[in-house]
């Protein structure tokens, strides 16, 4: 159905928040609160845990419901229930975005292509969590038979950068291994994340979807070079090619098609995650993404708090013309 809907640009919504914007052009922020005393209690959202107030973006209540109006017209609620339903979201490649399965979203039966892949899910959080245990219990062992103390992660965008992220975010008080990251193929990476480690109680974990990302491979074959008998686990939708690379059937987990790469911390790519902090944290992690879903899928979407910030994004890019956005955490986890 959405592929043949008309362009965005050229519903009348799109048109009406365009005359909305010269009109709000010149208007200072100052003078919209002034003659609306009651703005914050009406451009927020509070969702207990959770604080959302947009009354300091160049926006109204008149433009609020407009926006909510461009939603109604992009179908985003239709298009909400197709991607948690399975259903082909990403046009480009044809195929689903079910990273919402992974976190437990969605109807309770969902097949992909004639397989049941929540049974996928469980046997493969099964293995996750018996890893992280093992980690947290000492008994996943280096080359020199000594426990696990560092995690030496190989993978680039998505297969870093999420799991970089999480793990900084959560890690507290010091605990658990230390975690070093291996993206760029520039060398000085792998001596910077190999300085001052013990090799012999070090653990690599190769993410990578297709395992043939030359940065990766690079980055693989020249640790392989310097630590042969470091011992590795794999997260990979090619097992043929990780076998090939020298590793075990029961170190390989895997990541499915219809994950993309940028929402794949939620699958096995969230390995580092569970080494590092624990299964229990990861799951965790994974309920609160889960309550975000279900918030997006059943609220009206005036009360929908990715809807809303997204249509603001909307407003600022494409009718603001505001061309770079800030982000000033009051914390540096955020």
């Amino acid at each position: 159905l959405w592929r043949h809907m008309p362009p965005i640009t050229e519903t009348a919504a799109w048109k009406d928040l365009a005359a909305a914007a010269a009109a709000m052009t010149g208007r200072h922020l100052r003078d919209q609160f002034a003659a609306d005393p009651k703005r914050a209690e009406v451009l927020s959202l509070d969702l207990g845990d959770l604080y959302i107030d947009y009354s300091r973006e160049r926006i109204d209540a008149p433009i609020m419901q407009q926006l909510i109006a461009l939603a109604r017209a992009a179908d985003v609620q239709g298009f909400a229930g197709r991607m948690m339903s399975g259903g082909v979201v990403n046009g480009s490649e044809r195929r689903a975005a079910l990273h919402t399965a992974l976190r437990g979203s969605g109807p309770s039966a969902l097949n992909v292509d004639g397989v049941d892949i929540r049974g996928e899910i469980t046997r493969a959080d099964a293995r996750l969590r018996i890893v992280g245990e093992r980690m947290r219990a000492g008994q996943l062992m280096g080359s020199g038979g000594k426990a696990i103390d560092t995690i030496l992660v190989l993978g680039i965008g998505g297969s870093e950068y999420g799991p970089a992220f999480v793990i900084d975010a959560l890690s507290v008080g010091g605990k658990g291994p230390v975690v070093r990251f291996v993206g760029n193929i520039d060398g000085v990476t792998l001596d910077r994340a190999l300085a001052g480690i013990d090799p012999e109680s070090a653990l690599a974990v190769v993410i990578s979807k297709s395992f043939e990302t030359p940065e990766t491979q690079l980055n693989l074959a020249a640790l392989k070079a310097l630590h042969p008998a470091m011992p590795m686990l794999a997260v990979t939708a090619n097992v043929l090619a990780a076998r090939h690379a020298g590793i075990p059937d029961g170190d390989i987990y895997p990541i499915w098609d219809w994950v993309g790469g940028r929402y794949s911390l939620w699958s096995a790519v969230g390995l580092p995650i569970v080494l590092a902090l624990g299964w229990p944290a990861f799951a965790e992690l994974r309920d609160g993404a889960a309550e975000i879903d279900r918030h997006f899928l059943n609220q009206p979407l005036d009360q929908n708090a990715p809807v809303i910030l997204g249509l603001i994004g909307v407003w600022n890019t494409n009718f603001m013309n505001a061309a770079a956005r800030a982000l000033i955490p009051y914390d540096s986890r955020l």
